[in-house]
């Protein structure tokens, strides 16, 4: 073989080589893809998630207020500290409320069956056993994050006590 077709064939078998096995191109991506919605909707409007998906105590979770959606709550036994994530939410309880927002007096208390309105930032406790609505009458949704505790059995004393 004529050293001019090694040549030619040794540079053929790199060409060949480098576009087979060359770099392959990459590209950026064109957008942050949607974070998929999940959750189950407990009310017209309103959806519920576990923030993380867990039933371990104590419970964190988030619902979501589409415009107009309200969502009546009654006497369960956990207490809930709820803050306002982001949009304003219309708040009435059968019990007072400790007004919770950054720029209110110290000690400001809403009487029983009183609208308070709460927006990004907010929050209050919901004690046990109290009913209520949260409605939210804006034209944007509503997310609020809910921590929530219930009691356990309360341990009791076994044996009997010897005096002193």
């Amino acid at each position: 073989m004529s050293r001019g077709l090694i040549v030619v064939l040794v540079a053929g078998l790199v060409a060949f080589t480098c576009g087979v096995l060359g770099p392959i191109s990459t590209g950026a991506q064109d957008s942050t893809p949607a974070a998929e919605t999940t959750g189950v909707e407990i009310a017209p409007g309103v959806i519920f998630d576990l923030v993380p998906p867990s039933e371990d105590p104590p419970s964190l979770y988030r619902l979501r207020f589409a415009p107009g959606a309200t969502l009546a709550f009654a006497g369960d036994p956990a207490i809930s500290l709820v803050y306002v994530e982001f949009g304003a939410l219309s708040l009435q309880m059968d019990a007072a409320v400790s007004d919770a927002r950054p720029d209110a007096d110290d000690g400001d208390e809403e009487d029983a069956n009183t609208a308070l309105t709460l927006s990004e930032g907010d929050y209050f406790v919901l004690p046990p056993l109290v009913a209520g609505e949260i409605r939210n009458e804006g034209q944007g949704p509503v997310s609020i994050l809910i921590a929530a505790i219930t009691p356990g059995p309360l341990p009791t004393a076994s044996g009997t006590p010897t005096p002193e």
